[in-house]
């Protein structure tokens, strides 16, 4: 620092770096840190800088020349420190900008979005021998520009997750490895498997696409799988009709897959194998011949296998049966088919009605459908028609029709029929939100399910409505994608989203709505898991219009996020407003949050001064008290006129604090205080005017919106007649008033001390100033006027007499005294002046007679030409009394004093 030594002619200080200023105890700002970053989407981000300073230094960080909104704190004497969270969507580079009055100094910093880590294939899973609750998972490990994001160089470690199929909930083991052997897994039971990768440096993946396996079945027990009471239940000529009880699952130890009925004709011979699902019990062999005795043989399969054990049974079909019917016809719509035949050619006397069977074969877009039951319809025999109705639209049935008779049943006759499509009975299943936005939103679902489908499906479409109902936006997808992107939505709203699927048909049902919530603009974000823990009010200063303190608002909000919810939280109160509204208070009214999310324990009520018409008004101090739950109002006290206040309520339950309703209001103006009364300055007789000092006046109570000159005339006021209303000259004299209004001036013209003439026969601010009366004395008061938001507050000052051009005493004014003053006073200082002199010629000469003189004396003689007396020397003392002038001689006697 050069120990402080300066030059001392011109005061320079030769300072060594950094240090400047004429002490060099001052510094150049700079910055410190600001260093760049590598982090991955949906992750919040903290921007920090640090710079120093002396005097300490104004910092700002920018992107691409736009200054963003920063928290700032000073962390040592000559150090600042400054923050800016955001939620980054892109690559991006930033400026800190730090400066005082001694220079300025910037560093650069990039943000680099780097994806998590996620592997595009799924994992494989493979049973274990003799291990029927064990499956061995087993993945690729994660490599750099095959799957998805990450850096090259980053440690991955994954995390395994399994659940069965249809539960939400995840089974979580986490690894270094690429296998893991899943153990105590249920028997036969369908699981999902998936991979999460965790890189050290980008975070937590997404899920890797899902495996499907299911899990052994434990060994079979002979001994309980043999199935029990199978019997034959009705035989017709060409149907066996047969029934059994299936062993439960416990006894075999596996589920049950399907049944397996094998028949022939005879003792010999191929059997016929039919498999019958697991959850039926009976089955009717059909399209038999009549006469023939059939071996019958039941067994099952299990998700370990066919057992080896079977049930045999044995019986004969009747040789009495009817005909065929003929022209079978079908007409199919969405959910029904109209059939129609005619009667068979071949009668036999003990025909009952017909038999019209239908069984779904398949329905048409979706891959794998079980076979269903047989249904069947009896129509009399005076009928050839019936309505099947309650199918499948988009649908295989086989339908088939046969005559009943008291022998049994007559050969079928089928035909094949597929029904009309409909519109979806089922909606689309909203299961993701991504890239979540101020204005936009990315939303993803599932397909419908194929069986709820009704058809091929030929888009989807989307309604977003806010949270009062309202739809904001509408639109459709092909059915191929499952995701949309919405935009022009507005920042930091709540949205609920719904979906429906439609074919040919028409549009089914809407999905529940999903709700979602946008990001607040700038810093204030918020998703649908996101919540707030605690927030940041940073400020935009602005001047005032009347210039007296600079104003700030919040710009934006920053919430960090916690391991909430962010519906675990109140909602803001519906709606802020206030009432009883005074110079010093005000209530504030709210209503309940729509989604308060709890029992609400408390409301936190705060405010802070932004503006204030007075100027020592401490500003922007926030002050808070909480009101009760069963309260929806709060009083405010301790507030200062003529003030903006905003105001914030927010209710909090036993998850925290939740969003805050805001609103702005002013108090009302009180009434100024009297304003010093104005002084005489000068006074003119001839033309009959005054002019006054007005000091300077400002107002702490509101605005000042007009000082009016207002002359009165004392003996009226002396009499009673009270100086009320106030108005110009001409108005007073013809409602006789006391008094008159001879000018206004405005808050510009009295920020200091000014003078006005009164009488100048001018206008000022709409009022004529009129020449002085003679006849009468007045006096002279200021009236200020302070009016804002519809409310108006005067006060006075005490009267000034004015000086009356009839009093002979008074006349015009020098420098605010009358003229007669200062000739007196003249007068005196001459008088005073002349005596001093009188006393000191009178002094001098008593003292010259009081000294002697010499006796001794000498005379010179000098003669003049013609009286030419200007020849005798100056230093010569002539006496006329010792001077003898005669025709052309002259004398002059010198005396000399002794020396």
């Amino acid at each position: 620092m050069n120990d402080g030594s300066c030059d001392s002619e011109d005061g320079a200080c030769a300072c060594s770096d950094p240090w400047v200023g004429e002490d060099c105890t001052e510094r150049i700002a700079s910055v410190l840190m600001f260093a760049s970053l590598s982090v991955h989407t949906d992750t919040y981000v903290r921007l920090r800088c640090v710079a120093a300073g002396i005097p300490l230094p104004t910092v700002n960080i920018r992107e691409g020349g736009f200054k963003l909104a920063s928290i700032c704190k000073n962390t040592m004497a000559d150090t600042v420190e400054c923050e800016h969270v955001l939620l980054p969507s892109a690559t991006a580079n930033y400026t800190c900008e730090a400066s005082n009055a001694h220079g300025s100094n910037s560093a650069q910093a990039t943000l680099t979005i780097v994806d998590p880590p996620r592997l595009v294939s799924p994992p494989s899973v493979t049973e274990i021998p003799n291990s029927p609750s064990s499956l061995q998972v087993a993945w690729k490990a994660w490599q750099y520009g095959v799957d998805e994001g990450g850096k090259e160089d980053d440690t991955i470690t994954y995390k395994l997750r399994y659940r069965p199929q249809g539960e939400r909930t995840w089974v979580v083991l986490t690894t270094p490895r690429t296998n893991l052997t899943v153990q105590f897994l249920a028997a036969n039971t369908a699981y999902e498997f998936a991979v999460q990768c965790i890189g050290i440096e980008t975070g937590v993946g997404l899920l890797s696409p899902i495996a499907n396996a299911t899990s052994p079945c434990a060994p079979l027990r002979k001994d309980t799988s043999r199935l029990r009471e199978a019997t034959i239940d009705r035989v017709t000529s060409h149907d066996i009709s047969l029934s059994w009880i299936a062993p439960s699952e416990s006894s075999l130890g596996c589920g049950i897959e399907s049944y397996v009925l094998d028949y022939r004709a005879g003792a010999s011979g191929p059997y016929t194998n039919v498999l019958i699902p697991a959850t039926h019990t009976s089955y009717t062999l059909e399209e038999l011949d009549p006469g023939v005795t059939y071996d019958i043989r039941l067994s099952l399969n299990t998700t370990a296998g066919e057992t080896s054990d079977s049930v045999r049974l044995q019986t004969t079909t009747s040789n009495n049966a009817p005909g065929t019917v003929q022209n079978l016809v079908t007409t199919a719509s969405n959910f029904s088919v109209a059939v129609t035949w005619d009667p068979p050619i071949v009668v036999v006397d003990n025909m009952t009605g017909y038999v019209v069977t239908y069984i779904l074969k398949n329905r048409k877009n979706c891959e794998t459908v079980s076979r269903g039951a047989s249904q069947m319809a009896t129509v009399s025999m005076d009928r050839t028609y019936v309505e099947l109705e309650g199918l499948l639209p988009y649908s295989d049935y086989e339908i088939s029709a046969q005559v009943q008779a008291a022998s049994g049943k007559g050969p079928k006759v089928k035909k094949r029929v597929r029904t009309l499509e409909a519109a979806p009975d089922g909606a689309p299943e909203v299961i993701m939100f991504r890239n979540i936005g101020e204005k936009n939103i990315d939303v993803g679902w599932e397909p419908i399910e194929c069986l709820r489908s009704n058809g091929m499906l030929t888009q989807y479409e989307y309604s977003v409505s806010d949270h009062h109902g309202n739809v904001k936006q509408t639109g459709k997808v092909p059915a191929y994608d499952r995701q949309i992107h919405l935009k022009s939505l507005t920042p930091y709203t709540e949205y609920d989203v719904a979906l429906r699927a439609r074919t040919v048909a028409g549009a089914g049902l809407y999905s529940p709505p999903v709700h979602f919530s946008t990001l607040e603009s700038e810093m204030g974000r918020v998703g649908t898991s996101q919540t707030w823990s605690s927030f940041v009010w940073s400020w935009k200063h602005n001047m005032t219009s009347h210039g007296q303190k600079a104003q700030q608002e919040p710009t934006e909000w920053a919430y960090e996020l916690i391991n909430k919810k962010a519906f675990d939280i109140p909602e803001a109160p519906a709606q802020l407003w206030s009432r009883l509204v005074s110079e010093q208070s005000f209530t504030l009214v709210w209503r309940e949050p729509r989604a308060p999310n709890g029992i609400i324990t408390d409301y936190k009520v705060s405010w802070s001064a932004l503006e204030s018409y007075d100027p020592l008004l401490q500003l922007y101090t926030v002050s808070q008290q909480t009101a009760d739950n069963r309260s929806l109002s709060s009083v405010v006290t301790g507030l200062h006129p003529a003030t903006k206040y905003t105001t914030r309520v927010s209710a909090r339950t036993s998850k925290g604090e939740g969003q805050a309703v805001s609103e702005s209001y002013w108090t009302k103006i009180a009434v100024p205080p009297a304003p010093k009364a104005p002084t005489v300055y000068a006074h003119q007789e001839s033309t009959k005017t005054v002019t006054i000092a007005i000091p300077a006046i400002q107002l702490s109570t509101g605005p000042l919106s007009a000082v009016k000159i207002v002359v009165q005339s004392d003996e009226r006021i002396t009499r009673g007649q009270l100086c009320i209303n106030l108005t110009d000259h001409h108005e007073a004299m013809l409602a006789d008033l006391s008094c008159y209004v001879t000018g206004e001036m405005d808050e510009e013209a009295v920020k200091r001390e000014t003078y006005f003439v009164i009488g100048d026969d001018r206008v000022y601010g709409g009022y004529r100033n009129v020449p002085l009366m003679n006849t009468e004395m007045s006096s002279v008061f200021l009236h200020t006027v302070s009016a804002f938001q519809q409310e108006l507050k005067t006060s006075r000052s005490e009267a000034m007499p004015l000086p009356g051009t009839d009093d002979p005493s008074t006349g015009w004014l020098v420098f605010g005294y009358p003229w007669w003053y200062l000739l007196v006073l003249i007068i005196i200082v001459l008088v005073v002046v002349l005596l001093c002199v009188l006393i000191i010629v009178s002094a001098r000469r008593r003292k010259e007679r009081s000294r002697p003189e010499y006796a001794a004396h000498w005379s010179v003689s000098y003669r003049a030409q013609d009286g030419d007396v200007d020849s005798i020397p100056e230093s010569m003392f002539c006496n006329a009394r010792d001077s003898d002038y005669s025709n052309s001689t002259s004398e002059c006697t010198r005396y000399s004093r002794a020396l």
